[in-house]
């Protein structure tokens, strides 16, 4: 053993605790250097326990960040994509009428999907389509429409509703910053409610 091992050694309670016990029993410091030596060799075991332990926490907290990358990953490879359009890629507006283009950029009536109304960068609603059976989000998008562009009268078939009167009036949308982002998908009731605002 080290000289420094062993100094060290002669401070420690093992050391003391040892050499009483000898001193009481022999009557004497005969034998302390042998006792020394079993001192440092119990104070090598400790580092190394001590160091088997810093690498074992050391193992698991490196795999628990690993695990913690991997489902992040996961999640993030998950997420559904969302299409964005704009108002005339899926409506035609005639005199204020707003209709179901007949050519739309994708087809969406009676789609399965989870859709989103955005107002320059701010998604004011996020809505299903399966809760209208005629033709899906899009038909509750286009009653979104005309109320968020205040022309229901050119619209009579289209109530006003306080919901979409408050986003007017809080968003002051426009026909040219809407946008209209859809999702499509079979499993509606459970990407509607990762996505609900």
């Amino acid at each position: 053993m080290c000289s420094g091992v062993k100094d060290h050694c002669s401070t420690t309670p093992y050391y003391r605790i040892y050499t009483h016990n000898w001193d009481t029993h022999n009557h004497g410091s005969t034998g302390r250097s042998e006792i020394l030596g079993h001192c440092s060799v119990l104070y090598q075991e400790t580092l190394t326990r001590r160091e088997q332990d810093y690498t074992t926490h050391w193992r698991i907290a490196t795999s628990r960040r690993g695990k913690c990358r991997k489902c992040t990953h996961n999640w993030a490879s998950r997420m559904p994509d969302v299409k964005w359009y704009s108002i005339p890629d899926l409506y035609t507006i005639d005199e204020y009428r707003i209709r179901h283009n007949r050519n739309p950029k994708t087809e969406w009536i009676r789609l399965p999907c989870v859709y989103k109304i955005k107002i320059e960068n701010k998604v004011v609603h996020v809505g299903r389509s399966d809760t209208c059976k005629k033709h899906g989000g899009a038909e509750k998008v286009r009653k979104a429409l005309v109320n968020l562009l205040d022309v229901n009268q050119h619209n009579p078939s289209v109530p006003k509703t306080k919901h979409w009167q408050r986003i007017r009036l809080q968003h002051r949308p426009n026909s040219s910053n809407i946008r209209i982002g859809i999702i499509k998908t079979n499993a509606i009731e459970k990407t509607y409610l990762q996505e609900a605002i």
